[in-house]
């Protein structure tokens, strides 16, 4: 009994032994987990801050595009309505030639007359 006794207090000694070993591998390996897990924090918070720059740049080259779509809408329709006054300035402008030109010829008729009419009194 007394060598059972020293057979089961030795095993209890290397299970102990044991154990203490097993649980300094586990806290070790925790350690090592917690830096992983704040190593990988880190470079989520760092994720995170690049995300929210890339969107603000996206908004703000969102944003420039609205702008310059505005603006060239803006021109096209300055053009468009260049194009109206050009085209209706033409046309006063030729209508105003059809005047003068009418007004040239009746005032030539009418130095005619007067001319004839001076002839015929003489």
């Amino acid at each position: 009994m007394a060598m059972f006794r020293v057979t089961v207090n030795n095993f209890f000694f290397h299970f102990s032994q044991q154990s203490e070993a097993e649980r300094s591998d586990l806290k070790g390996q925790i350690r090592d987990l917690t830096k992983i897990k704040e190593n990988a924090l880190r470079e989520i918070a760092e994720y995170k801050l690049q995300l929210k720059m890339a969107e603000e740049s996206r908004d703000s080259v969102r944003r420039e595009l609205i702008e310059a779509h505005r603006k060239i809408r803006d021109g096209e329709e300055a053009r468009e309505a260049s194009r109206k006054e050009n085209i209706d300035l033409k046309r006063q402008l030729k209508d105003e030639e059809r005047e003068k030109e009418a007004v040239q010829q009746t005032a030539n008729e009418l130095r005619g007359k007067v001319g004839e009419f001076c002839r015929s009194i003489s």
